[in-house]
């Protein structure tokens, strides 16, 4: 029956390494369901691809008002030059007042400017109903809906209100009268965190959001061909830390480098893609440490083989640092990969994951912002690791909590509701 229901996805990335959005088209398409994703077209990707029963649609994304204002160095030896520099400058002056009004428009129009890119790739599917990720999609999945006469569903990846990078007043305004306009008009919305559902029932007053962790889905039989231990090709008896995902700003990177100087005996892996902007700095952060080492980076896996391959480290990181109220209330996958893994967690002093992490009883606590701390806790943990570590049977109690195959149970009861109502 289900394969007669089209979902239309709406992500304004390509889709390539967006793990929820794919797991959550995966798991509807798992159940029947007819899926498209209409996503951004890349460089290196296919512009329309089919895997595991998900249809990728991607589309071309352009702003408007893409102003190159740069400065201008005139010769003063050239008369010529030198009696129109004043009327240059003048020209020059206004192009820069332009482009400074056209970048503080576009975060007003961005919203709207999606409807015209994903329009026709979501028409021509027929969808029965849409599922809009992030707030970016939002207004398009409803105006669309509204034309098609078909439910919506909100998925809200983040705090829209108070991200990163922390915008100014208008902008968070903005935001707040989007989904203020936006959000009655959903049959369901879900998020990432308990705390953030709770914010956005009481800012909207709506129903709670329905909480999807995004956390990873578990293939016992799928075994990778490597591991981080046998791929760095340490001995036995040294500590092996791991952190998983992007190393860039306000990921408690730095505090993380500084803490290897008070830890002589652990070695530290990046496990994930680099990030340009950031990685020649770490590395200057790492040589003037003297540590180098003892920190190696290795390339990122594929979604699926994340858990296993990191499951022969000793113990797991993650320093998010409490730079807005929406990594406050962060539950980000790669706490639930490395708990989920069977690795003790040395993590944030952030509401949700310090809840998270003392109930499951997986992990310890640490102000992120003090290196001294977070060596410590280290330490700690370590000491501590057969504690800390659950035991198989405990391992599997939280796989079958927490993994993705409980938060898949919770968008299939959503969906059977919203179509059940909309008969």
């Amino acid at each position: 029956m289900n394969k007669e229901k089209r979902i239309a996805m709406i992500v304004m990335n390509p889709c390539v390494h967006d793990s929820r959005v794919i797991k959550e088209a995966e798991s509807l398409a798992g159940a029947g369901y007819c899926i498209r994703v209409v996503c951004l077209m890349h460089e290196g990707v296919p512009q329309q691809e089919f895997i595991n029963g998900v249809e990728y649609y991607r589309v071309y994304y352009r702003i408007p008002f893409n102003l190159k204002y740069k400065k201008i160095k005139f010769n003063a030896a050239d008369n010529t030059q030198k009696t129109t520099s004043l009327f240059r400058k003048i020209y020059l002056k206004l192009m820069g007042i332009l482009y400074y009004f056209a970048k503080k428009l576009i975060p007003f129009i961005k919203y709207h400017l999606t409807y015209f890119s994903v329009k026709n790739a979501i028409l021509s599917f027929s969808p029965d109903s849409i599922h809009a990720h992030d707030l970016v999609t939002l207004p398009t999945a409803v105006t669309i809906g509204k034309k098609l006469n078909i439910p919506v569903v909100y998925d809200a990846h983040e705090l829209e209100e108070h991200r990163m990078p922390v915008q100014n007043f208008i902008i968070r305004s903005l935001v707040v009268y989007l989904e203020r306009k936006y959000i009655p008009y959903t049959s369901g919305t879900i998020t990432v965190s308990n705390s953030i559902a709770q914010y956005l029932a009481n800012k909207y007053k709506i129903n709670e959001p329905i909480v999807v962790y995004n956390s990873p889905d578990i293939y016992p039989d799928d075994k990778p061909i490597t591991d981080v231990k046998t791929e760095l090709n340490l001995p036995h008896d040294i500590p092996l830390i791991v952190y998983v995902g992007r190393a860039q700003a306000s990921r408690g990177v730095e505090e993380l480098l500084q803490a290897m100087q008070y830890l002589p005996n652990y070695h530290l892996v990046f496990v994930g893609p680099k990030v340009d902007r950031f990685h020649s700095k770490f590395i200057q952060i790492v040589e003037d440490l003297k540590v180098s080492d003892r920190i190696s980076f290795l390339p990122p896996v594929s979604i699926r083989h994340v858990v296993p391959y990191i499951s022969t480290a000793d113990l797991g990181v993650y320093f998010l640092q409490n730079t807005c109220l929406n990594h406050y209330y962060a539950m980000p996958n790669k706490i639930f990969e490395m708990v989920l893994a069977g690795l003790p967690v040395v993590g944030p002093d952030l509401f949700d994951i310090k809840q998270f992490l003392d109930k499951t009883k997986t992990g310890i606590i640490v102000d992120q912002t003090k290196p001294e701390l977070i060596a410590e806790a280290i330490s700690e943990a370590f000491a501590k690791k057969d504690i800390l570590k659950p035991s198989p049977e405990a391992l599997g109690r939280l796989i079958e909590q927490y993994g993705w195959g409980a938060q898949a149970k919770k968008i299939l009861q959503l969906y059977v509701k919203i179509y059940a109502v909309n008969k």
